[in-house]
């Protein structure tokens, strides 16, 4: 699994059915007070026009709740508010909602892939003596949201493959003011609690690493058409410490990398894959002063860039260092095909990022109107795997 967030299947916009919305929104008046206990309602037109719903959807929402125990009809009198109880699980008390795409090697995760956040969120909330629901945001009916919601469960958290999708089964979540976590800084979960690693920090210090083994001209090569905040982050920190040591900046190359096979591959995927990062890493390597180093998105790009060098006629780690990041290489199937490690690398702590998400979210009230949103970062370690006696002997 790469080290960053993939792409994953298109999730339907779910909009809950039109008498289920009213009864939501009725049970939210009667909660914060407006429609208080023991008081009648309003006339029914007066309620609908309230809700922009039509009577006979807000007629099958009253009904919903009579049955519940919420609303009762007394005869001259009309409806009235009986309480202001939701009826609740005694499971769901104690379970947490994770909405994620689950994988299907997640028990086998390296400590580097993403998968080992989800590992620790498993891990965490079995510690606390608590469930966890898997809901995969495209596996799911509204009326079953409906009742998940109602039944009241202890909180949601968002795992990093869901944070960047305009899914509205979050928004309903939200809207019924369940605590919610998310994994992830983006820009569509920051309305709530999030764990993120801290980025800036880990490139900061693993330019500058690079820059004390002597590397002056650092090339980053990202994937072309990423733009996650977390990418932002590390341009961040890689330009303070390039800045700092009075080096070249010079800007990231952008490489239309293919999609890289999980499982294992061939020599074959692998030679394909290191193509479109000898065309994005060629023109550095011209003129009087070539790079010599080069930092990547995540660990597995560390084999097709060392191929592409060979391919560029340059030895790889000694002409030109790579770096990488994720800390999962020693995992990768390249390595039977490639055998050059990354000589420095970052660990993220993944499973310590999902524990972190669990205390948050027990931290958060369960009903009670929520704060102002908090924001971890997870520092993350460099990771130094090659020898760096060895690295600096080379050179001179």
């Amino acid at each position: 699994m790469m080290g960053f967030h993939g792409s994953s299947s298109p999730v339907p916009q779910m909009r809950l059915r039109p008498g289920a919305q009213a009864k939501r929104e009725l049970r939210r008046l009667i909660e914060e007070g407006a429609l208080p206990v023991g008081q009648r309602l309003p006339p029914e037109l007066k309620l609908a026009e309230r809700l922009g719903v039509a009577r006979g959807t807000l007629r099958t929402a009253f009904a919903e709740l009579e049955a519940e125990g919420v609303l009762k009809h007394v005869p001259g009198k009309g409806r009235v508010v009986l309480s202001v109880d939701r009826p609740v699980s005694n499971a769901l008390v104690k379970t947490v909602v994770h909405l994620t795409w689950p994988h299907e090697d997640v028990a086998l995760a390296q400590r580097g892939w993403m998968e080992a956040v989800d590992m620790g969120i498993s891990a965490a909330l079995k510690d606390a003596g608590l469930h966890v629901l898997t809901l995969r945001p495209d596996d799911t009916t509204e009326e079953r949201v409906d009742q998940l919601i109602a039944d009241r469960p202890r909180g949601v958290l968002l795992s990093h493959t869901t944070v960047n999708l305009q899914c509205e089964l979050v928004q309903l979540f939200a809207q019924a003011k369940l605590p919610i976590v998310s994994y992830g800084d983006e820009r569509s979960v920051r309305s709530f609690d999030r764990v993120v690693s801290d980025h800036r920090f880990g490139a900061r210090e693993l330019t500058r690493w690079l820059v004390a083994q002597g590397r002056r001209r650092i090339l980053r090569v990202w994937h072309k058409g990423l733009s996650w905040e977390w990418l932002k982050e590390r341009n961040k920190g890689v330009e303070e410490a390039i800045r700092k040591a009075r080096a070249k900046l010079i800007a990231p190359a952008r490489a239309n990398v293919m999609e890289r096979s999980i499982k294992g591959g061939t020599r074959e995927e692998l030679e394909e894959r290191a193509r479109p990062f000898a065309r994005a890493i060629k023109p550095h390597l011209r003129g009087r002063r070539p790079i010599d180093a080069i930092e990547l998105i995540t660990d597995a790009d560390v084999f097709p860039v060392a191929v592409a060098l060979r391919q560029l006629g340059v030895t790889p780690n000694q002409e030109v260092l790579i770096a990488g990041y994720d800390n999962y290489w020693a995992s990768c199937w390249e390595r039977e095909f490639e055998p050059t490690a990354p000589v420095v690398t970052v660990d993220k702590f993944n499973r310590a990022s999902g524990a972190r998400m669990v205390r948050m979210l027990l931290e958060l009230p369960a009903s009670k109107p929520r704060r102002k949103p908090e924001l971890c970062r997870i520092k993350p370690r460099l990771i130094i795997t090659g020898k760096p006696d060895r690295i600096s002997d080379l050179l001179h």
